[in-house]
């Protein structure tokens, strides 16, 4: 008894029956999706077949090709389906936090994958957001305590498609208001970043990033601004004011570094600018993490 080619056969003939089904539409193609979601049991029928086809007891090895029949045909004979796109087409969801008068500081929480992430500030609400997705809707909240309001923004999606559509349709993009105080929070996986918050009330901001290429302005407003980055980066481009102090506490593995038009002073901390002790306007940056190439210039 050759297991082997009995497990081939059974195969074969469970695909062939659920295709057959396909073509006359007693089943649809989604049913493929709930049969790959059984992949363990694809594992437990191979390593039956390896414990026991040269064994004593071989005819348990027979246990095999039926388990692949049975998560090959069962979803197709018992299951119902829902309409399941393998390569989905991206779908755009808006969503946004009108301006509220009672609020005087915004802690923002954003988790988000895509193609591309996009914050800016003009807004004349709190928030616009403007998400792809592609399966599961983004989930977005707002709540308030006190004065204080906390945004949260969470894309489900596991999976991110660059193959789908054009790229430019694969941007998350949110503006906030210009006027309110914001804490900033990012955990995000993108192929870039682009996150110019020159314009922006700025507190805090804490990016943890897995991102090819990131570019990050920071603005210039009186007061300290402190700034922390933990991520795995392969390129870190970070824009200060000219007017700013930087001081800059390098706990972060850097291959390169490149610093244009700034001068940077070894400190016991760090690094800082010359200017940092009298600037108005502070910025203290925390990196950690692996950051390929990290480049600094003014604006």
């Amino acid at each position: 008894m050759n297991i082997r080619k009995i497990r081939n056969g059974i195969i074969l003939i469970s695909v062939g029956i659920v295709l057959l089904l396909n073509n006359l539409d007693y089943v649809g193609w989604s049913v493929w999706w709930s049969i790959l979601k059984l992949w363990p049991i694809f594992l437990v029928a191979w390593g039956i077949e390896l414990v026991f086809r040269h064994s004593k007891l071989s005819f348990l090895a027979l246990f095999s090709p039926l388990l692949w029949c049975l998560a090959i045909l069962g979803p197709a004979l018992l299951g119902e389906q829902k309409d399941f796109e393998i390569f989905p087409l991206s779908k755009q969801y808006t969503w946004q936090v009108e301006k509220q008068t009672n609020i005087k500081q915004v802690t923002a929480v954003i988790d988000v994958k895509g193609g591309e992430l996009k914050l800016s500030g003009g807004s004349q609400n709190i928030a616009d957001c403007d998400l792809t997705y592609f399966w599961e809707k983004p989930e977005c909240s707002w709540s308030v305590e006190d004065s204080h309001g906390i945004l949260e923004i969470n894309q489900k999606d596991k999976i991110w498609f660059p193959f789908v559509n054009g790229s430019d349709e694969h941007e998350v993009k949110i503006a906030f208001s210009n006027s309110i105080p914001l804490d900033l929070q990012i955990f995000s996986k993108v192929s870039a970043a682009d996150l110019d918050l020159s314009q922006l009330n700025l507190k805090n901001l804490d990016l943890n990033l897995k991102v090819n290429s990131t570019t990050v302005k920071l603005p210039l407003r009186p007061g300290q601004l402190d700034c922390k980055v933990k991520s795995k980066i392969g390129h870190l481009k970070l824009k200060v004011p000219k007017e700013a102090g930087l001081a800059i506490e390098n706990l972060a593995k850097l291959s390169s570094t490149s610093f244009s038009h700034i001068s940077l002073r070894h400190s016991a901390e760090g690094f800082k600018t010359p200017n940092y002790q009298k600037a108005s306007s502070k910025i203290n940056l925390i990196l950690r993490g692996k950051i390929v190439q990290f480049e600094i210039e003014t604006y």
